[in-house]
């Protein structure tokens, strides 16, 4: 069964296309007309979409009891890349572009892309002067990570280890590459390292979530950055 479905799993460019389409889709679903927040089923038009992998006929983001839209709140939409295909994604579609475990400098560099990218985005909706309904105002930046902190190196030294033993050996180097590791003030020049070139959002893994030491030690070395 595992082999069958391993042996089905779509190509990456099929993937990003299925994932365009249902963005496309929960866009329309969620968020028209959300620049009217007394908008009715009376006054707007029933969703349609014709893609290759999604088809609505009629849908609408109104209560069919009440006529009242389910949500008056813009619901943002966060979308996780690296390679150019899915970063165009982000960059014409994410309220909320995110990555995954890399360093300030890799971000940086990853960054410049999404920006070039942004950049061409913005070319073409000029030179064709076709509707631009991309989130313009300023995608935030997210990045996910691993945090190990400790207020001394004994302790640092002692969760390391532990986190090295539970997670072996090619974890534990990532971690060591690309987490926020040490004591509060180390920890805090990082995350600031990371907010100087752009990250204003943080998905943060800590090695033991119940350890209530370490989410205080964080959340105090990270004030006010």
């Amino acid at each position: 069964m595992v082999a069958s479905l391993w042996n089905n799993y779509p190509k990456e460019f099929e993937r990003v296309s299925i994932l365009k389409e249902s963005v496309e889709v929960l866009k329309a679903l969620w968020n028209q007309h959300q620049e009217d927040n007394d908008a009715s089923s009376s006054t707007y038009s029933s969703i349609r979409y014709d893609g290759k992998f999604f088809r609505i006929n009629g849908a609408s983001p109104f209560k069919s009891d009440t006529g009242t839209r389910f949500t008056k709140t813009k619901i943002p939409i966060t979308i996780s890349a690296k390679k150019r295909l899915m970063l165009h994604l982000a960059a014409k579609f994410a309220d909320i572009w995110e990555a995954s475990y890399l360093s300030p400098q890799e971000f940086k560099v990853l960054n410049f892309q999404f920006e070039r990218i942004n950049q061409e985005l913005d070319n073409e909706v000029n030179n064709t002067n076709s509707r631009n309904d991309r989130n313009r105002t300023g995608t935030s930046k997210s990045i996910e990570i691993d945090v190990i902190i400790a207020d001394s190196d004994t302790e640092l030294e002692y969760k390391k280890k532990l986190f090295s033993m539970e997670r072996g050996p090619g974890s534990y180097s990532q971690l060591l590459k690309h987490g926020l590791i040490g004591t509060p003030e180390k920890v805090a020049t990082r995350v600031k390292e990371y907010t100087d070139i752009g990250i204003n959002q943080f998905l943060l893994t800590f090695h033991d979530p119940f350890d209530l030491g370490a989410l205080e030690l964080f959340a105090g070395a990270v004030k006010g950055i």
